[in-house]
């Protein structure tokens, strides 16, 4: 793992008031965290880490895809800022409005679950 992540993963995992669900799920869970971590390059913890803050393993998806085209790759500061303004204003912002603002790119691991043609991101 990245050592500029593992504040990240420390300030996340302590910002957890009760451990993830899928802790102790069932091994798809696992999987899919081993696959992600694999895809970026990063810890199975941040993945965990990361999960219970509201996104799904699509929206994670999502927010490394972005974070690892911003300027300093995946880090704190950038998987952060991709959160905020998912949440912006108590509301999710559209994925389409955020790679825009940050000149970024839907790439095919952004576009992975298929929303784009349906409108929803």
């Amino acid at each position: 793992m990245n050592d500029c992540l593992l504040p990240l993963t420390s300030a996340l995992l302590a910002e957890t008031t009760q451990p993830p669900a899928h802790n102790s799920a069932n091994q798809s869970n696992a999987l899919v965290i081993r696959m992600l971590a694999d895809e970026f390059r990063v810890n199975e913890v941040l993945i965990n880490a990361l999960y219970p803050h509201g996104p799904d393993y699509t929206e994670i998806r999502r927010v490394l895809s972005i974070s690892e085209q911003m300027p300093g790759g995946i880090n704190h500061g950038n998987i952060r800022k991709v959160m905020d303004m998912r949440r912006e204003g108590g509301h999710k912002k559209a994925w389409i409005e955020i790679v825009r603002e940050l000149g970024v790119a839907l790439d095919h691991r952004t576009l992975r679950s298929g929303e784009l043609a349906g409108g929803k991101i």
